[in-house]
């Protein structure tokens, strides 16, 4: 199991967050106040990331779509003068402003069932925002294999793989997957454009209904402009909450229609603010190009 870089959860969670805005209220002519969003990741270094934007940001017009605006958008959007705490049983870490309106824990004190508090202050407006969340235990990937079958008409990728249920709990995940190599949008950003247009970030939303005896498989398929790129398959237990705020995201169609599209009502454990604080350890998979097998 390969690492992977902390910068592609961050994007992920950049672009989620880029999405939420207020509640939708059918009788309101006046906007809903502006309010801080904010979204979370646990890398497997556990190391914390939290993300801080701005709602009531306008994304710049589809025709007008350039990879200077697209940055600019994302730098428009961006909370960086917050003070971000962590709170867990007794003792509060502060949090290292990044770039982008990211911050970092190095290391979060990992104590699964526990309570944390994570506390959003913005001393140049007053804003503060707080959630609370706890850690679900880790899931364990069994086995994941990419086939590229050449025998039909056209070149079809499936990815198959399994991992780890508590049979014993009613439990929910998410299934993410990168069919793109973007290890690099650190030093060179304006790749962001061509990542977003091409959408190849998915993810799927799974419950333990679909286990048999601890096991839940699945099978993903992927276009044919993906059978050069590594694929990085990643599955995180997650909170009921989350689950259910990341359902709505999937009916709201994909990220650049979520950002350019109509108001969505979007569940939240933010108090303050948007967006959601979720604390998931996610198991990762990297299978490249020469792993994979092929059928001709």
């Amino acid at each position: 199991m390969k690492k992977i870089y902390p910068f592609q959860f961050l994007l992920f969670i950049l672009l989620m967050a880029a999405s939420c805005k207020p509640d939708a209220l059918e009788t309101t002519v006046e906007p809903v106040n502006q309010k801080l969003v904010i979204n979370s990741m646990i890398t497997p270094d556990t190391s914390l990331w939290i993300s801080v934007t701005r709602s009531n940001i306008a994304f710049p017009s589809f025709s007008n779509l350039t990879p200077s605006s697209i940055i600019s958008f994302i730098e428009g959007i961006a909370v960086n003068d917050a003070l971000v705490t962590l709170s867990c049983n007794g003792y509060t870490d502060t949090l290292t402003a990044q770039s982008w309106g990211t911050y970092k824990l190095e290391q979060i004190p990992v104590h699964p069932g526990k309570i944390y508090q994570l506390t959003v202050f913005r001393p140049s407006t007053g804003e503060t925002a707080f959630a609370y969340a706890t850690i679900p235990s880790k899931s364990k990937i069994r086995q994941a294999s990419v086939t590229v079958n050449y025998r039909t008409e056209h070149p079809a990728m499936e990815l198959n793989a399994s991992f780890e249920d508590n049979s014993t709990t009613r439990d929910f995940y998410i299934a993410s997957y990168y069919a793109v190599d973007i290890g690099d949008l650190k030093k060179h950003p304006e790749m962001l454009y061509h990542f977003m247009n091409k959408k190849r970030v998915d993810f799927d939303l799974i419950n333990d209904l679909k286990q048999t005896n601890g096991t839940i498989s699945l099978h993903k398929n992927f276009p044919e402009e993906c059978i050069s790129d590594t694929l990085t398959f990643m599955v995180s237990p997650v909170e009921e909450g989350y689950y259910r705020f990341l359902e709505q995201h999937k009916l709201s169609g994909g990220l650049l229609s979520q950002l350019a599209g109509e108001v969505v009502r979007y569940k939240t454990n933010i108090q303050g603010g948007y967006g959601y604080f979720s604390l998931r350890l996610p198991a990762i998979v990297r299978i490249a190009p020469t792993e994979f097998e092929i059928l001709k």
